[in-house]
């Protein structure tokens, strides 16, 4: 509960930290602090979430309690981070308050109340100090927290943060997010994770009994350990005015379930009876839990192990009732986790509705029309009864004709100004080449015929598709196809990186969200890329 507590609030440091850092977030060309670095708490006063007014009565110099009055004002939810060398006053009387390292919940005040140290002022007292080393501060102050005054060195500006015990852990990544879309507020700016591969690893390639995977215990660490990744996303995308969306690319889940395999075998404990495909469907939805707290939109492609099919089904018999279903897909990934309405196939339906893991949005940004198409690479179109289960012996397959011919005729029409695609893996597959030729034809301004549809892009009045992003091969990848002009970008699995990518008309900028080394990537359409430190 503290966790969605905690990324639910992150608005409030975002608006505190660009308050104090920016003064406009939503508009960094207005940012007074690119002209100096005073800053002020008194816009912030509106966004912390609770103040305390109290008195605060000395009964020595370690020990004090509070008493209720009007007297003093106090920050008492929110952490600010500030650097060393900012300068904090007030010409009435205030008290700033240390706290220790990246912070525990437990932390204490690092100087004790009413002895006189370096960067910290003893009992409140009007003046100035300056802090020593970078700290994490709460103010009391006699009048309003907008009395306080802050002014932070010109080249630590963009380190002010600002966020409760949970969420100050999060600090780094969401300085990195903020920090990266700073100087690019208008370009389309989205965080793109893939192949979280979550679920029962097989040990043994063969294996068909529960020796031949992990413990429940493995299992439940990994869990864990997935979720921080996806909680640090949502609270980065939360935080960043400049981020437009998420988009998780394919590979949710391992899809290693059998009955034999040991989540399974949990499942079974909480939900007696259920099956392997409802199981894989509470896998995604355990996962994927995170994102409920996302605030910008979130945008989900199916990948290859997602739906169970080939990968636990190679090491035994294939069974329907293992898979899982577009209709099951629909109903327990696509509706609970895409958070925005988005265009699908209206061809391919279930009971009226539209089940297609293939769709658009279009983005309106800066006085322009992006279009984000995200395809299903394991297109598979099982069989399946008036409940969605599959039935009949299931296939493999990538990119069905009927989305491509979707994509051709509905997804590529109309005016739009730019477009990205998004898909769990390359264009290029080995089953054929209609949607290389579909997107070539689209970009080249030509004509793609096809069995099952012919269209002509000649007159198109669309913009180019600029990006093409996957996962899949689980390696970094930045391609630039001349032909097409398009960059093919390919992220590897999430606990490798995390991609943060803007794009603008002309160029494309990466930043690789878990990478120590600082490299920001500036791909040009021209194919050149060039490397600088962040």
């Amino acid at each position: 509960m503290k966790r969605i507590i905690a990324i639910t609030l992150s608005l409030i440091f975002v608006i505190l930290s660009f308050t104090a850092c920016s003064g406009d977030a939503k508009n960094p060309s207005s940012n007074p602090v690119s002209s100096q670095p005073e800053v002020t708490l008194v816009d912030a006063e509106l966004n912390i979430t609770k103040f305390e007014k109290a008195r605060l009565n000395y009964t020595s110099i370690t020990d004090f309690t509070v008493e209720s009055d009007d007297s003093f004002q106090t920050m008492t939810e929110e952490y600010v981070s500030l650097p060393a060398g900012t300068v904090i006053s007030c010409d009435k009387e205030f008290a700033v308050y240390i706290f220790s390292d990246k912070f525990g919940i437990n932390s204490v005040i690092m100087s004790a109340i009413g002895q006189k140290t370096e960067g910290y002022n003893p009992i409140p007292k009007a003046g100035e100090l300056t802090l020593k080393e970078d700290a994490l501060a709460r103010f009391t102050v006699k009048g309003s927290l907008s009395d306080i005054k802050v002014k932070v060195p010109e080249d630590k500006k963009s380190t002010v943060f600002c966020g409760n015990e949970e969420i100050i852990k999060y600090q780094e990544e969401i300085q990195l997010t903020n920090n990266f879309y700073s100087s690019t507020a208008n370009n389309v700016n989205y965080i793109y994770v893939t192949d979280i591969h979550y679920g029962s690893e097989v040990l043994n390639q063969r294996g068909s009994s529960g020796d031949g995977y992990e413990s429940v215990e493995t299992g439940e660490k990994k869990l864990a350990n997935l979720k921080e990744y996806l909680y640090k996303v949502v609270a980065a995308a939360n935080a960043s005015p400049y981020v437009d969306f998420v988009v998780i690319g394919g590979d949710i889940v391992n899809g290693y379930e059998t009955p034999d395999s040991f989540d399974y075998k949990e499942s079974q404990k909480k939900y007696p009876g259920i099956s392997v495909a409802k199981h894989l469907a509470k896998q995604h939805q355990q996962i994927l839990e995170p994102l409920k707290e996302c605030e910008k939109p979130v945008f989900i492609t199916a990948g290859n192990h997602d739906d169970n099919n080939g990968h636990s089904i190679y090491y035994v018999d294939k069974v329907a009732g293992w898979l899982l279903s577009d209709v099951d897909w629909d109903k327990e990934v696509f509706r609970e986790f895409i958070n925005v309405d988005v265009v699908r196939d209206k061809d391919y339906s279930h009971n009226g509705k539209p089940i297609s893991k293939y769709y658009y949005y279009d983005l309106e940004k800066a006085g322009k029309t992006t279009r984000l198409i995200f395809l299903d690479y394991n297109d598979d179109r099982f069989t399946f009864d008036s409940k969605g289960e599959v039935t009949g012996q299931p296939n493999w397959g990538e990119y069905h004709e009927g989305q491509i011919k979707w994509l051709a005729e509905t997804a590529l029409q109309g005016d739009f100004d730019e477009c990205l695609m998004f898909s769990h893996a390359s264009y290029v597959t080995s089953r054929g080449d209609t949607l290389e030729r579909t997107i070539e034809a689209y970009q080249t301004k030509s004509m793609i015929k096809s069995p099952s549809f012919r269209v002509d892009f000649a007159n198109r009045t669309s913009g180019d598709i600029l990006v093409y992003h996957h996962g899949h091969e689980h390696k970094t990848g930045r391609n630039f196809d001349f032909k097409k002009r398009i960059w093919e970008i390919n992220t590897p699995m999430m606990v490798t990186a995390i991609d943060l990518v803007s794009v603008e008309s002309d160029k494309v900028h990466l930043r690789v969200f878990d990478q120590s080394k600082p490299i920001v990537y500036e791909m040009l359409r021209n194919g050149t890329i060039n490397q600088t430190v962040q």
